[in-house]
């Protein structure tokens, strides 16, 4: 299960990636988390990303947090509800 780091650059609680972005989003950088790295992925064709939230490992007051892949923004919510997952590798 990927960090928030691996996902996003957003700057919320200091859990994406450097350098970072200014609010709560990704901003665009090689090597600075998968959609920030790469984008909306709904724009590639065929890829199987779409308007998705993914959950990551870190998690507050025992509620994971997840990247919506639009975005970048960080949230979190109850594990028992839906999200997508993804593996990532550096």
């Amino acid at each position: 299960m990927p960090r928030v780091r691996d996902l996003t650059n957003s700057n919320y609680n200091n859990l994406g990636a450097t350098p970072s972005s200014s609010g709560d989003h990704y901003q665009r950088h090689i090597g600075a988390g998968f959609f920030a790295e790469w984008g909306y992925m709904d724009y590639f064709t065929d890829v199987g990303f779409a308007y998705h939230d993914f959950w990551t490992s870190d998690v507050t007051d025992s509620n994971p947090f997840y990247v919506h892949s639009f975005n970048g923004d960080v949230s979190s919510f109850s594990a028992n509800n839906s999200r997508y997952g993804a593996c990532i590798a550096p």
